[in-house]
């Protein structure tokens, strides 16, 4: 009997040290929302998105000839008229970020567009080449063919067709535009997972009028979704289309802190950070723990938080002159636990008397500055115009090499 417990114990310490840890799709930091009354809309990347999250746009467009958005590197999911003819227009993109796609996306509209909504969402954690492309063929980030946005001529409901999930803990995502007027959206719901958390309410009341809205659930099993409904304030033309994102199952669990490079401020400035968790296991609350000596840190510390939130920000300020370090310590339960990398913040004393002389482009003027450690503080302070023996004006050459401080 010994013998046995002793090799079960084994045979599982084996197991457990062996294995990888399995993560979640996770939200990366919050919906960004714009509106235009142009023929182009500029929206601004999600905050934290790294390289491997799944970016996914959500259009409406109203207006004479309105047509799919274009933009270069988004994938189209589905486009499709809200009216009937080129009067309304709603579309689905998205896009594998890689660190090179820049803070913000400006897509081309339809060339008769006088309002539209748009907004952005992304997620972390997906299995961004294991599932299905947009057209169902292999190699991009959703479980299952997303399928084609589904028209109601004028209802105050919007409806997305079911979706089958072939694996377990999907991200079930839906998706609706409308246009003719903005409403706002409520009660998001499927049959399975059943009700969705609003992932955000975009309405633009200008010109002809558009609105976008989105919602989203983990799905634990695999199986059928269910049509997709959420209610409308007011009946109009609308489209609403189901998305399922596949989970990466084999992600290490991971921490970043941001910013993640050195910072260089005055005494008493402030850094805003972020701490984020990616790919942990369990299901729990995320405690995070700020760690940063010398430096006034807000609120509660350690910090925990619901685990659907995977990341959290501290503005730390910055009282007395050195070099600080700071990081972050995550824990969760049914996870390990991680520290992020050590950023640096140098902090400088304000200089009082100037530091730093130099001479305009034409050699006229001979200026003083206040600079610390590359850090502006004020100038030009003029403090004389060159002269030279027999001239009454400045010199066209003449550059200010130094000055005794004193």
């Amino acid at each position: 009997m010994k013998m046995f417990t002793k090799l079960f114990f084994a045979i599982a310490a084996i197991f457990l040290l062996g294995s990888t840890a399995i993560g979640q799709i996770t939200q990366r930091g919050s919906a960004t929302n714009a509106t235009t009354v142009n023929t182009s809309l500029t929206i601004s990347k999600p905050a934290g998105v790294v390289s491997g999250d799944v970016m996914i746009v959500n259009i409406a467009q109203g207006g004479n000839n309105t047509t799919n958005p274009v933009l270069a590197g988004w994938t189209i999911v589905d486009g499709v008229s809200l009216a009937g003819g080129t009067l309304r227009y709603g579309s689905v993109f998205y896009r594998v970020a890689d660190g090179t796609e820049g803070a913000s996306f400006t897509f081309t509209l339809g060339s008769g567009v006088d309002a539209a909504a748009g907004s952005i969402v992304a997620f972390s954690g997906v299995d961004v080449t294991g599932g299905v492309k947009a057209n169902g063929s292999a190699g991009g980030p959703f479980d299952v063919d997303p399928g084609v946005i589904n028209v109601s001529a004028s209802s105050s409901t919007a409806t997305a067709l079911t979706l089958t999930t072939a694996t377990a803990n999907a991200a079930i995502i839906m998706f609706a535009e409308a246009a003719g007027s903005a409403p706002t959206w409520s009660a998001w719901t499927t049959t399975s997972p059943g009700a969705l958390t609003e992932l955000y309410d975009n309405p633009n009341a200008s010109g002809t009028q558009a609105s976008v809205g989105a919602a989203w659930a983990i799905k634990a099993a695999a199986g059928s979704t269910g049509n997709g409904t959420v209610t409308l304030s007011g009946a109009q033309r609308n489209g609403g289309i189901l998305v399922a994102l596949k989970r990466l199952t084999n992600a290490a669990p991971a921490v970043s802190l941001t910013p993640s490079t050195p910072q260089n401020i005055f005494v008493g400035a402030t850094v805003s950070f972020t701490a984020t968790a990616s790919n942990f296991a369990g299901s729990g609350d995320y405690t995070f723990t700020w760690n940063a000596v010398g430096a006034t840190i807000p609120g509660t510390n350690p910090n925990t938080i619901p685990g659907a939130v995977n990341s959290d920000t501290k503005i730390l300020t910055f009282p007395t002159a050195g070099i600080f370090t700071v990081n972050v310590t995550i824990a969760r339960a049914g996870a390990g636990t991680l520290t992020t990398s050590t950023t640096t913040v140098t902090v400088n004393t304000v200089p009082v008397t100037p530091n730093l002389w130099a001479t305009s482009t034409n050699g006229t003027r001979i200026s003083s500055f206040i600079v610390a450690n590359g850090l502006y503080v004020n100038g030009p302070t003029d403090i004389f115009t060159p002269t030279f023996p027999g001239t009454t004006t400045g010199g066209t050459s003449t550059a200010a090499l130094g000055k005794n401080a004193a």
